[in-house]
């Protein structure tokens, strides 16, 4: 379960709420009740508890929407229009977010002065400074000892790629755009705040509206997350909160512009029955341990969603182990990427209790067929593909499983088995060799945050280590058949002439 760096829910939060336009039931829910740790976390978490049986239907909290933290709800809107423009990808939201939190911190004299608006900060202060300066649990905040025991897991390549992207977001398009603006002692924002406020958006934000896109949330992000199993969902209706029920909305708030323009709430509605005193859950998705730990600071066990993802490289350098020549892993892998069968960066995710996607499945196949045989379905693949030019790079690149991956796995099926033995080694190449991978992780001790880390990456190296495991085991298990079958087709050879007729040249795959 997700722990949230705050302390319980004070007096003073409930009244910024209530003088926002913010409600919520107080017969129903107790937000930021605090939860005793679980397994081997010792510590604590703050979430929302249920105060009395809550049934499906119930609306247990409103949230207007146009006071919620959004790239075009902060006090400098204009200059994350800016950052916006420069990075020209709506889907990139989190550095415009992360921006807009940033300079939300800055000096209020120096906000006045670089020309943000007054209102929006006079009517979100009370949230800002409620939120922690970084989200301690999320693998960006844990020191570098802490991030060498992740070496081999799915967070590890994230990671990596996760710093390297906020990288490039800061040089090129939060920075010259940010540069001017300083802190109360004058300095200019650094790589490191960025960092804290992307962190802190990253684990906290919602999708508002369409118009907004992405946004902080006050009490929405109360609600800790469960993939599978959980009592609340966020709502869009069309209704405004124009009062507090204490009638203490200031007059600043009640005039300000951005209110006028946004007429929705988000409704928190029960969907699954809670029994008093239990935690209510949210969802944030069907997210995997790797996501949520990565971008949330916590693991859950048993997740449903789990995966582990492999790359191209993962399958060249198992090929590689496997004594397939190097020239030949290139040239195939080129023609299949070429067909559109797989990308260069594709990742190949694997499940428990689900078979290896087709993209992997041909991959393994492509870098171990015969010439004949990978001649004659790369034929067929780009004779089928030339019926339907209509299929482009971007139609490929924005699904998962393209129609042109179908075709190449109609092909081999129609060709030869997929999953032969010399493809086989190579999947249990790349399984043992992610396996050996991993670091053990340390015994716990040194108190709650201690436990709290340890115990999240236990979580995440036991849930990946146990799909691998699986899919070795029915490798090998496949494998052992194919040599059992094989050893049966000899001793029948043996016992018959020798044939006359060509060898098939698929029999390899037979």
């Amino acid at each position: 379960d997700q722990v949230k760096s705050s302390n319980t829910f004070s007096s003073r939060k409930q009244r910024w709420l209530k003088s926002s336009g913010f409600w919520w039931d107080e017969t129903a829910i107790a937000l930021g009740a605090v939860f005793p740790g679980q397994g081997d976390d010792a510590s604590p978490r703050v979430g929302v508890r249920a105060l009395r049986d809550l049934a499906v239907g119930e609306i247990v909290a409103r949230m207007p929407t146009a006071r919620c933290f959004t790239r075009l709800d902060c006090t400098h809107s204009e200059t994350v229009a800016k950052i916006r423009a420069s990075i020209g990808d709506e889907k990139e939201w989190l550095a415009e977010l992360g921006a807009a939190l940033l300079l939300e911190r800055l000096n209020s004299d120096e906000d006045s002065r670089c020309g943000g608006n007054k209102n929006q900060r006079s009517a979100l202060a009370g949230y800002i400074a409620s939120l922690p300066q970084r989200e301690e649990g999320v693998v960006a905040s844990w020191p570098d000892c802490q991030k060498a025991f992740l070496v081999g897991t799915d967070v590890d390549r994230a990671l990596r790629d996760e710093r390297s992207a906020a990288r490039t977001e800061w040089d090129r398009h939060v920075y010259p755009q940010i540069w001017q603006f300083t802190d109360a002692n004058g300095d200019p924002p650094s790589f490191a705040s960025y960092l804290d406020a992307r962190s802190v958006v990253s684990s906290r934000a919602f999708s508002v509206t369409t118009e907004t896109g992405p946004g902080l949330v006050p009490i929405a992000d109360l609600f800790n997350h469960k993939t599978g199993g959980h009592h609340v969902t966020m709502r869009l209706v069309d209704e405004v909160v124009t009062r507090s029920g204490d009638e203490t909305e200031t007059d600043e708030i009640k005039n300000s512009s951005f209110l006028r323009k946004n007429s929705k709430t988000l409704v928190a509605e029960i969907t699954a029955a809670v029994a008093s005193g239990d935690e209510i859950f949210n969802t944030y998705g069907g997210l995997g341990n790797a996501i949520l730990l990565n971008s949330f600071g916590f693991c859950q066990a048993c997740n449903p969603e789990d995966t582990v993802t492999f790359s191209v490289p993962d399958l060249r350098a198992a090929a590689a182990l496997c004594q397939v020549p190097g020239s030949l892993i290139k040239k195939r892998i080129e023609e299949c990427i070429a067909l559109h069968a797989f990308t260069e960066t594709e990742m190949f995710a694997l499940k428990n209790n689900q078979p290896p996607p087709d993209g992997l499945l041909l991959a393994l196949w492509a870098v171990t067929a015969s010439e004949e045989g990978f001649f004659r379905v790369k034929e067929y693949v780009e004779a089928e593909n030339s019926k339907d030019i209509s299929q482009t790079r971007v139609d490929f690149e924005n699904s998962r499983e393209t129609d042109s991956a179908k075709t190449w796995r109609s092909a081999a099926e129609v060709f030869l088995n997929p999953q032969a033995g010399p493809a086989l080694s190579v999947f249990a190449a790349i399984l043992k060799r992610r396996l050996g991978m991993y670091a053990r992780p340390p015994i716990g001790g040194g108190g709650e945050e201690t436990a709290s880390w340890i115990s999240s990456l236990k979580t995440l190296v036991d849930s990946e280590r146990a799909i691998i495991e699986t899919h070795l085991a029915q490798t090998i298990g496949a494998l052992r058949n194919l040599e059992g079958d094989a050893v049966t087709k000899r001793r029948k050879t043996q016992s018959r002439s020798p044939p006359t007729t060509k060898q098939d040249a698929f029999a390899l795959f037979d």
